[in-house]
């Protein structure tokens, strides 16, 4: 068998791995203190991202499940014998789930409505393709505003102010509820409120749809638009069928 990567995060640092999530054959598992995460195929600009990842310990995975540190040439650890996991299932929420909003608790009803007041769209969403294509060409420091995160399905959300020209679904963000541009939701309760009637966990961004279904995102999913992070996002769903 050929020899792959392995690194040990603290379980603090964990959300970080969601950069590399939608890279083919990674997988994870955890210890007591640790997350550790595993894979084989690699390229020159998924190593740069990997390289970003805050690591305690990486190593070189050899046969026989063994480690060898960072800086060492002798394989002087093991791999954990414990049960992996595709790192994608791990991770676990993406942009391909809306979900139906939980019963409104009583005398409380929520709705999208047309907003009286215009507010800037802050998120949009568009097919990756489109969104690579106009990253590659666009200048670095255009590329500092923003932040995106990308499905399995190969839709892309960019986050940030102002958006890129681009033709796409415009979503205004508030407090981590975003509601399709030119909508609000009725009564205006307090963000907090909306969050805890539609059921959805605090370290999440919702996409409230105008038929009242609700898709979480995770927020670490959104990573910087370097172009190092769009073409090892591009690599890894080209690999990925």
């Amino acid at each position: 068998m050929s020899s792959g990567w392995a690194m040990r995060l603290a379980r603090a640092h964990a959300s970080a791995l969601a950069r590399i999530r939608l890279h083919p054959g990674i997988e994870v598992t955890e210890t007591a203190d640790a997350v550790w995460v595993r894979g084989r195929q690699t390229h020159a600009a998924f190593d740069e991202i990997l390289r970003g990842v805050p690591a305690e310990a990486r190593y070189q995975w050899s046969p026989g499940n063994r480690l060898q540190p960072a800086q060492s040439r002798i394989p002087s650890e093991e791999m954990p014998s414990a049960k992996w996991t595709p790192l994608s299932d791990w991770l676990g929420v993406s942009l391909d789930a809306p979900q139906a909003a939980s019963p409104l608790p009583p005398r409380v009803s929520l709705m999208l409505r047309r907003s009286v007041d215009e507010r800037e769209p802050n998120l949009l969403q568009l097919p990756w393709v489109e969104w690579r294509l106009y990253a590659k060409a666009a200048p670095e420091v255009r590329l500092q505003r923003w932040k995106f995160a990308v499905s399995a399905s190969r839709e892309a959300l960019v986050r940030g102010l102002p958006l890129p020209p681009l033709p796409g679904a415009l979503w205004v963000e508030e407090s981590g509820i975003a509601t399709p541009a030119g909508y609000d939701w009725f009564p205006q309760v307090s963000a907090e409120v909306a969050r805890r009637v539609l059921a959805v966990a605090s370290d999440c961004l919702v996409l409230w749809h105008l038929d009242n279904t609700v898709s979480p995102v995770r927020s670490e999913l959104f990573i910087e638009a370097t172009r190092p992070n769009i073409a090892a996002t591009d690599a890894s769903l080209r690999e990925d069928p």
